[in-house]
């Protein structure tokens, strides 16, 4: 990726790099707190390339919002980078705030506990505990689904807003992974009003053979819908009747981290949060 030299001079990358997306990332790795303004024939000058090369590069970036350019024909950075840094600093302080209670949920139900963030149109898993017998199911951090898959599924398009809701459920069909999964639009609509009274979301059975999963969502100081808490553990070590117990360890875990993020618990819930940061970049 394109860096500084020993000089402080900015450079591009391995020449092996994608030419066009190395010269963008050059050209916005020139600016600093030291260097905020550019012009275009600075940049060619200090990048060593065609001043042409660099006018098309700026020109696409501005066109992104990743540039703008004042009356004087001078380049500064654009609002789009500011917007992806509070994505970066938001995420940041979520995961500050979530790790040591989401480790301390995973020791006190001795189950798996992931934390689920939305990307477009697809879940991110982004952090997960295991107990000291793990659960045996395939995912790790940093894995992604569609956003219509699981127990944080439910979550999400249980506040999302009907006509986004309808959107998702035609872009991404219901499927069927075990002889337990929900299919039927109708039903499952009616399981995300389910999940929308109660507060969270139930899964048995329904995405893996012998597995059951509760999840919650994590609010932030704006109310918005920012990350999920699945906990999962064998269906038999967690039958109908210890399920309120687990989605009781479940909530008090969200709240306390929504509360370190600023929300309110006395807000109600209204239909229509679920946009978290990581959504709003799509």
């Amino acid at each position: 990726m394109p860096k500084a030299s020993t000089r402080g001079r900015p450079t591009l990358a391995h020449p092996h790099a994608v030419a066009a997306t190395d010269l963008a990332l050059a050209i916005l790795g020139a600016f600093s707190l030291e260097r905020p303004e550019w012009t275009v024939a600075e940049l060619a000058q200090a990048l060593g390339v065609y001043r042409s090369r660099v006018h098309r590069a700026v020109a696409t970036l501005i066109s992104r919002d990743f540039l703008q350019r004042d009356e004087r024909g001078k380049l500064r950075l654009g609002l789009k980078l500011f917007e992806l840094g509070q994505v970066v600093a938001e995420n940041m302080n979520l995961l500050r705030d979530a790790a040591a209670p989401l480790k301390a949920l995973s020791e006190e139900t001795e189950a798996s506990v992931w934390l689920v963030q939305r990307v477009g149109d697809e879940l991110l898993d982004l952090l997960k505990y295991e107990p000291e017998v793990p659960l045996l199911v395939a995912r790790r951090a940093g894995a992604r689904y569609p956003i219509t898959f699981g127990v944080a599924g439910k979550v999400y398009l249980a506040h999302l807003p009907e006509a986004e809701v309808e959107r998702l459920l035609a872009a991404q069909p219901l499927r069927r992974y075990t002889d337990y999964s929900i299919v039927d639009p109708a039903v499952y609509r009616a399981e995300l009003v389910r999940t929308r009274e109660r507060g969270y979301a139930v899964t048995r059975d329904e995405v893996y053979p012998g597995v059951m999963a509760v999840s919650a969502p994590i609010w932030d100081h704006r109310h918005g819908l920012v990350a999920a808490i699945i906990v999962s553990a064998p269906s038999q070590q967690v039958p109908p009747e210890r399920e309120a117990a687990l989605a009781a360890a479940l909530l008090r875990t969200a709240a306390a981290i929504s509360r370190r993020l600023g929300a309110d618990p006395a807000r109600p819930v209204v239909r229509g949060s679920a946009v978290g940061p990581a959504h709003r970049t799509r």
